[in-house]
């Protein structure tokens, strides 16, 4: 009794202070945690159920939390028997393959459904029937499962013989029914192409699969044996070359103990000997981020493949949402969604991104990761803008200014060196709005904020020199010559380049006696220091 009090306070403590935790830190993973594990602790499934969808909303959900939050869905009472439990149910095992391409994921959804096809009871086969709206619902889902795990070279075989498996009991029930004939030749025609399919396929079981295809024949096809063989075999033997490569691929990727860097090592020499189709590759970067699936480089890595090979947008932006959900701390990987979401629905849809990573505080914990995605926004209102320049300058003006305000908000010691935000704003509102004077007033704000960085100062100078004059460029250069710089020596060159290109004998003679002074100065404040 004592320890239920406790679990009771404990999740009254935690519940008051939650809704001002998910709002200042949306995609911690331990604040999840800790609510789900509380409410288990004192059995309040539905609330359990509230949480769990509140964390897969925001943040990817691991494999063991599917797990769990399936075996407690399928706990309920008469779950079997309930078919809008077994629907549910089989909607979070779609879920939890789309979060992470996991064989062993498949399996287990493969094994829960193939349980309420075969089961005894009939109350369990007529919930089952009626969740899927048809009694034939196993064979479609073994179908999907093959289809997103037969890439696999490894470990798809389990998954493929389910399916094969399936087909075959569908041939024995049509063939003991009085109007068979059509029907099961249909399905034997299915199962060749099946295998065919299977054998052309790079898997580890290539020759358990071959002799399972010769049982078949001799079943289904025996009248031809020997040229249904003979053809397979064509198709066996180019497979068996590409299965050595990958045998000696798997073989260095489990001495890596499946790193990412080896991941990418197997890929690049599947695409160097382009013998691997778009499903396989995707497939070895899947499996790369079963184990680095909280590495943003990785991901990075995929959907920029996904987006600049194949060219497909959905797909691009499906793996690109997954990523945010496990990386939410990356400016890059929200930047990337910024592109897709505008290349393919437009700035409306990017706006949207950009608005849920802002209001989720996602980068706003380090002024460069923000900065990325400042940047991917900009960049999507500037094409909006030039693809629709009816729609004025004030939106994309707005939007540079904004930015700036958002990342300047920030902890400055956390800049981005490039100044990659900077440079974009300047550039849009000096180059494309041709209002010189807003963008000076921005590199101002720029140098003033961060007046030790060199390259403020020299990109600021280059504006002037650009868009002003070559007076306002020199008066910038003498100026941050006397501020305690990053990197004084790269200014100090900077400026005499400039001089030497524009400047006269006197200005340059100025130009090197003013550096002297400094670099004494420096020298005098390190001796101090």
């Amino acid at each position: 009794m004592s320890k239920e009090l406790g679990d009771l306070d404990a999740l009254q403590s935690f519940l008051e202070e939650l809704p001002e935790k998910l709002a200042k830190s949306p995609y911690d993973y331990t604040i999840y945690s800790k609510w789900i594990s509380l409410l288990r602790a004192i059995g309040d499934i539905e609330s359990v159920r509230v949480a769990r969808e509140h964390m897969y909303r925001a943040i990817a959900v691991p494999e063991d939390i599917w797990a769990e939050w399936i075996r407690d869905e399928l706990e309920r009472p008469d779950a079997l028997y309930d078919s809008t439990t077994i629907r549910h149910v089989a909607d979070l095992y779609t879920l939890a393959t789309k979060e992470y391409a996991l064989v062993s994921t498949w399996q287990d959804y493969i094994a829960f459904i193939s349980g309420l096809s075969t089961s005894s009871d009939d109350r369990t086969r007529l919930a089952a029937a009626e969740a899927f709206g048809s009694i034939n619902y196993l064979l479609p889902i073994l179908q999907l499962a093959v289809d997103a795990t037969e890439a696999h070279y490894r470990d798809s075989q389990s998954v493929w013989v389910k399916y094969k498996e399936g087909i075959e009991r569908a041939i024995s029930t049509t063939e003991s029914t009085d109007d068979a004939s059509t029907e099961a030749t249909e399905l034997v025609d299915l199962l060749q192409a099946v295998f065919l399919e299977r054998l052309g396929r790079p898997h580890a079981e290539l020759e358990a699969t071959f002799a399972l295809y010769s049982q078949f024949i001799t079943q289904h096809r025996n009248e031809a044996y020997e040229q249904h063989l003979v053809d397979a075999n064509c198709i066996v033997s180019q497979t068996r070359q590409l299965c050595a490569t990958r045998d000696a691929c798997e073989d260095e990727l489990d001495k890596a103990a499946g790193s990412w860097d080896a991941v990418v090592a197997y890929i690049e020499r599947l695409a160097r000997e382009k013998t691997a189709d778009t499903k396989e590759i995707r497939m070895l970067y899947e499996r790369g981020l079963a184990v680095s699936r909280y590495s943003p480089a990785a991901w990075d890595e995929y959907v920029s493949f996904l987006a600049g090979t194949t060219g497909e947008t959905p797909a691009s932006m499906e793996v690109a949402s997954r990523a945010v959900r496990n990386c939410p701390w990356s400016g890059k990987l929200w930047a990337q969604l910024v592109h897709l979401a505008y290349a393919e629905s437009g700035l409306q849809a990017a706006t949207e991104i950009y608005a849920k990573a802002i209001s989720t505080h996602a980068v706003d914990y380090n002024m460069s990761e923000f900065s990325q995605l400042a940047v991917a926004q900009i960049t999507a209102a500037r094409l909006h803008h030039q693809s629709d320049p009816s729609a004025g300058t004030h939106a994309l003006l707005q939007t540079c200014n904004d930015c700036l305000d958002s990342a300047y908000a920030l902890d400055i010691s956390t800049a981005d060196p490039a100044l990659k935000l900077e440079r974009c704003c300047t550039a849009v509102v000096a180059d494309l709005l041709l209002d010189a004077v807003v963008a000076r007033k921005m590199w101002t704000r720029v140098c003033k904020a961060r007046r030790v960085c060199t390259d403020a100062w020299i990109l600021s100078a280059e504006f002037e020199q650009a868009h002003g004059s070559e007076s306002n460029a020199r008066s910038v250069y003498r100026h941050a010559s006397q501020r305690r710089l990053d990197n004084p020596e790269r200014l100090f060159d900077a400026w005499i380049v400039f001089e030497l290109n524009c400047g006269s004998l006197s200005d340059i003679c100025s130009a090197e006696h003013t550096i002297n002074q400094q670099r004494h100065l420096i020298w005098r404040r390190a001796e101090r220091e």
